[in-house]
């Protein structure tokens, strides 16, 4: 069975509770008071959910994201994070005993500092930061042994470069320079146990997200070699043999790949794309392409059948050849559950339940 993670469109601020019945008028001063979930993802066990609950502070101008779980028996919920610089990105370890996200925050309260990833274990206890990047993460995905966490970072900056930047954020000048040159971005990887961080790859400045295969031999990757902004409408996938350290292409598809994920047997990657590569708003396609080739990438085979809706994200359990996605079909969200042997994209909710930032267990 397929666990679903339902996020509400928002949580009423508690002085638009108080109010007698009747009399609530919603104003824009409530709309800004609201506290907006999101990123839900389940424990491996199902026993738990973790997410964020976003809410602005009027005080600092900016809002405030923290971390939640809730007990998916009992319904009851915890706040697990109080941070003033927010948290982003959860994601639970394999084996189920930590809890990860993404963090600026530092030793000296009153400066952020650069993302770091941070982990929580479940037995409980303070946060302890698990990465150290001058850069700060970009992105990060745990190993599948839970013994490391991969992450991607730009590549250090000269000192006297890394000054400057400090000092231009420190000021909260955060203006682009288009033609300003763009630095490497890297792939590392940080041990749980003694927190010891390793090298594994120099890429180029486009270098995006990162994803290890189910078996431990492979990482996969996007980039649009650039890092320009103008260049975000191309990604091509690539694998990062991590016996070797050598790279390898799997995609040559115009347009931009995303949303990649593996196949349980991590001999096949799916990922979403533009039926129409040269057509940025194209209706996007599953699309799923072998990891094991001789030569140039083959063609990605399409796996949708001219499916209308917006697909939100990829998800392929291990539990079974099934891949499901959430997306918006009409006035509706429902989650589509579909198989490569037909291609067709079969509803697995009810059209009348609006869901979204669906998620399940690793066993389907």
């Amino acid at each position: 069975l397929v666990a679903l993670v339902l996020i509400a469109a928002w949580t009423a601020p508690a002085a638009a509770q108080a109010r007698p019945a009747g009399q609530f008028r919603l104003t824009v001063e409530d709309a800004l008071r609201w506290r907006i979930p999101s990123s839900p993802i389940l424990a491996p066990d199902g026993k738990r959910a973790a997410y964020l609950v976003s809410e602005n502070d009027f005080e600092k101008s900016r809002a405030i994201a923290s971390l939640w779980w809730v007990d998916t028996d009992t319904k009851l919920a915890r706040r697990l994070t109080h941070s003033d610089f927010g948290v982003a990105a959860p994601l639970w370890s394999p084996d189920g005993r930590w809890l990860a996200f993404v963090s600026a925050r530092s030793a000296d309260p009153p400066k952020a500092g650069k993302p770091q990833v941070w982990v929580l274990s479940v037995a409980g206890g303070e946060a302890a930061q698990l990465t150290r990047a001058p850069e700060g993460v970009l992105s990060y995905r745990w190993s599948p042994d839970s013994k490391f966490v991969y992450f991607v970072a730009r590549e250090p900056l000269a000192r006297p470069l890394a000054v400057l930047r400090e000092g231009q954020r420190e000021s909260r000048n955060d203006a682009v320079v288009v033609d300003e040159e763009k630095f490497r971005r890297e792939i590392w990887r940080v041990s749980t146990d003694d927190r010891r961080a390793e090298r594994l790859f120099s890429g180029d400045p486009g270098l995006a997200d990162v994803a290890p295969s189910p078996d431990g031999k492979w990482l996969l990757y996007r980039t649009n070699y650039t890092g320009e902004p103008d260049h975000a409408s191309k990604f091509d996938l690539w694998l990062l043999d991590l016996a070797t350290r050598t790279p390898r292409q799997i995609t040559r598809r115009g347009g931009q790949e995303r949303s990649p994920v593996w196949a349980p047997d991590s001999a096949r990657v799916a990922f979403l794309a533009p039926r129409v590569p040269e057509i940025v708003y194209a209706q996007e396609e599953v699309f799923v392409v072998p990891v094991a080739f001789a030569g140039e990438p083959p063609e990605p085979l399409r796996l949708t059948k001219d499916f209308s809706g917006s697909i939100e994200r990829l998800m392929w359990p291990a539990g079974g050849d099934a891949i499901f996605f959430a997306a918006a079909v009409r006035s509706g969200n429902r989650l589509f559950r579909g198989r490569g042997a037909d291609g067709a994209m079969r509803p697995a909710s009810p059209e009348a339940m609006f869901l979204s930032d669906a998620d399940c267990t690793p066993d389907g």
